[in-house]
């Protein structure tokens, strides 16, 4: 068994030695994966998906020991750290895997770094208590302590890093003001400042355990406050409950993110409600006025899942699923877990919220198991959805311009542009040729913003402004299939006949919802991209329609190089939406 930590100060100096020795052999190698990235990749970063099983391992998975060597027999330790690397390993294993044969190796992807840490925090604080009490399940009591006091932990932690680096620089800064930059030099080197991170982090992880009193304290503090705010959220998720009563669902339909902002809700409240259970004891039992508006809280979440799950139904209906909707599935059956077991243990009599200890751990498992479908084969969202977007067109179920082969190309993963091969070889079926040469257009693009297949509507189909005018007969006739005209926008392209000069000459200038491209003819008689506005405010489209615009001259620092004129843009500075004051 491993020596345990007895008492505000009864670390062991060598489990100490050891933290620090795990925190140090992180950082170099973490340096080292650093090192092999930057500049021209080299060995393992040249090979991706060795690289990002080995950078997701690396980054996650010495946090078990860290944590795990005052609390967890050594034998126990040493299986579940590498079971740990394993999966860590597994999972950035197959997010390059999925990738491989699209643009170039890309460092892993948010998702599936946010999902790991998450699997292995959850995974670790199941097995970590049950470990310590020798039993499959431990107590609800057990589960609380281990989880919250690490989470805890690591917040502290974490501050302590950026306090450290803060007093350091302030050193720095010191040294500068009179001539001595070395040490801010020092600071800056990348073989000095990763591996010191993680030396410091690991020494403040073993400094928070020296003083778990405190820790446990800090906790204490913060879920009661936590506590408190669990009446509020629930006072107004009733409120906003009742008013649908009288404004109905349509609303929520037209935000794109509705659903996104109810699971949200649902969260919070299960979290709040836990902050007020906190460890089911007499002792930290919560107020009488808390213990009432937890069980009105718990049956509120049901609902919210319902219009939630409600609309990402209609949302797949109207358009199919993405990543995005499927892992919107997920978190709705994550929900519908916790909406069920916390909702019998409002309405159970007997001791407060009881049976929402059994929930939480059952929910956690089933946590687990979304986790690792949703980041394997097993139900890997890219694959997922470009069966459904694909069927849905060879089906005529969606137009071939409102398509976005751009997802399959560049959002999906090897199983987007293996999809994109078939409708590239597609021969029968409604469209099938222009399906086919969209397809072959998509696979010739390099990356997303460099695009050169057709434009998404046929040039003659583009509704032109004013109204009632049409577009030059020689713009018309021109092969626009190597220039991207409208591509990457929302909404539809949109052609304006302008002036743009003032020499009584007509130019196009074509808006899709982000940038308005410009487009002059020259003495040669064909037309040429003249210039590109940025324009992503609000009314633009009813502006231009109405003819509400005008070329204004600026002073801007051109570059020209090789004879070549680039127009200066300032990406960096403020871009209001508001009319320019008089």
């Amino acid at each position: 068994m491993t020596e345990q930590v007895q008492g505000a100060g009864g670390a062991s100096s060598r489990i100490g030695l050891a933290r620090v020795a795990i925190g140090l052999a992180q950082g170099v190698a973490l340096y080292g994966l650093h090192w092999a990235w930057i500049g021209k990749p080299s060995w393992p970063a040249t090979e991706p998906v060795l690289y990002d099983g080995l950078l997701l391992a690396t980054a996650f998975v010495p946090l078990i020991p860290l944590a795990g060597l005052a609390e967890m027999r050594r034998a126990t330790l040493i299986v579940w750290t590498v079971a740990a690397t394993v999966v860590a390993a597994g999972l950035g294993a197959y997010g390059a895997l999925r990738e491989a044969g699209g643009e170039p190796h890309q460092i892993l992807s948010f998702p599936v770094v946010a999902f790991t840490a998450a699997f292995l925090f959850i995974a670790n604080h199941l097995i970590a208590p049950a470990d310590a009490e020798r039993k499959p399940i431990a107590s609800h009591l057990a589960y609380f302590d281990t989880t919250w006091k690490h989470g805890v932990q690591l917040v502290l932690s974490l501050l302590f890093v950026g306090a450290f680096w803060a007093a350091l620089r302030l050193g720095g800064a010191l040294f500068g003001l009179i001539g001595l930059k070395f040490l801010n030099e020092l600071f800056d080197k990348d073989w000095f400042w990763i591996p010191v991170s993680f030396v410091v982090f690991a020494a403040a992880v073993h400094l928070a355990d020296v003083r778990a009193g405190l820790t446990r304290g800090i906790r204490t503090v913060g879920l009661t406050l936590l506590s408190w705010l669990m009446p509020i959220m629930g006072l107004l998720a009733f409120g906003f409950l009742v008013a649908l009563l009288f404004t109905g669902l349509a609303p929520l339909w037209k935000l794109g993110r509705s659903t996104a902002i109810l699971l949200s809700a649902a969260a919070v409240l299960v979290v709040l409600i836990n902050a007020a259970y906190q460890d089911g004891q007499a002792d930290t039992r919560a107020p009488l006025v808390l213990r009432w508006a937890g069980r009105i809280t718990a049956l509120l979440i049901t609902p919210l899942l319902m219009i939630a799950a409600v609309g990402l139904w209609i949302r797949i209906g109207q358009h199919g699923l993405t990543p995005d909707r499927i892992i919107a599935i997920a978190c709705v059956i994550v929900g519908a877990c916790y909406a069920l077991g916390y909702g019998i243990a409002a309405v159970l009599p007997g001791a407060w919220m009881k049976p929402l200890e059994r929930t939480n751990v059952l929910t956690a498992l089933v946590i687990l198991v979304v986790i690792l479908a949703l980041f394997t084969p097993i139900a890997d969202p890219a694959r997922i959805s470009t069966d459904d977007q694909v069927t849905r067109l060879e089906a005529g179920r969606i137009a071939l311009d409102k398509f976005d082969f751009e997802f399959l190309r560049f959002k999906a993963g090897h199983y987007g542009r293996d999809a994109l091969k078939r409708l590239a070889n597609r021969t029968t079926g409604p469209n099938a040729a222009a399906i086919a040469q969209r397809a072959k257009d998509a696979l010739t693009e390099k990356n997303r913003w460099d695009r050169t297949h057709t434009p998404l509507k046929p040039v003659d189909q583009i509704k032109v402004y004013p109204e009632g005018r049409k577009l030059p007969d020689s713009f018309l006739k021109q092969d626009w299939s190597t220039t991207p005209l409208c591509e990457g926008g929302f909404g539809d392209c949109e052609a304006y006949l302008v002036d743009a000069n003032g020499d009584s000459k007509t130019e196009v200038l074509l808006y899709n919802g982000i940038f308005a491209n410009l487009f002059a003819q020259g003495a040669d008689g064909s037309w040429k991209p003249a210039g590109s506005y940025e324009v992503f405010c609000a009314n633009v489209r009813d502006a231009l329609r109405a003819g509400k615009y005008a070329f204004v001259p600026s002073v801007s620092r051109d570059l020209e190089i090789g004879g070549v004129r680039y127009a200066y843009r300032n990406y960096f500075g403020p871009r209001a939406c508001a009319p320019p004051k008089k």
